[in-house]
């Protein structure tokens, strides 16, 4: 009987070793929008193609299943170098997993994964020039004084300021 306890045991134990070796997985990670590289004087916004403001795409990398733990948010980011584009909207930006996903971290892990997907895979993206202006800073006042008092008057330091931006949103900026 402990023979056939000890062969029970053994396929067991490869039965776990092939599937964490030979089972494969896939992880979404959560991978934080990068830089995108403009011309000096310009910058980008991204959005989704529906408008919506992006901060992070989620990436979906196959690995085997004994490596699912290894693979971190952290580790990724994305590249879009769009320095020979000029004040446009890119409203359709396709993203290659192999050009703009790119791994920064520990180099033992480099090879344990491979993107499958990028959500979203498309960008809407809006190069504008960059402008300064200066600009009045007012004060809101909010509530009453107690009954018997009143504001006599206000006073606002520094008086103005010096703001940078997207020369769309500037354009519109009058006063903070």
């Amino acid at each position: 009987n402990w023979a056939l306890r000890l062969v029970a045991l053994l396929l067991a134990i490869i039965g776990w070793g092939y599937v964490q070796i030979m089972t494969s997985t896939t992880v979404t990670l959560t991978v934080p929008l990068g830089t995108i590289k403009v011309g000096d004087q310009f910058q980008a916004q991204v959005f989704t193609t529906n408008g919506e403001p992006l901060q992070a795409l989620h990436v979906t990398v196959q690995c085997a299943y004994r490596d699912r733990d290894k693979l971190r948010d952290s580790d990724y980011t994305t590249a879009i170098d769009l320095r020979d584009e000029q004040e446009t909207v890119l409203s359709a930006y396709q993203l290659k997993p192999a050009e703009n996903i790119v791994y920064h971290g520990p180099e033992r892990y480099k090879a344990i994964g491979t993107i499958s997907a990028i959500m979203p895979d498309r960008l809407r993206i809006v190069i504008d020039r960059t402008v300064q202006k200066n600009v009045p800073v007012l004060a809101q006042l909010v509530g009453q004084p107690r009954d018997g008092y009143r504001v006599s008057s206000t006073l606002v330091n520094p008086a103005a300021v010096m703001v940078k931006g997207p020369v769309r949103l500037m354009d519109t900026l009058d006063a903070l």
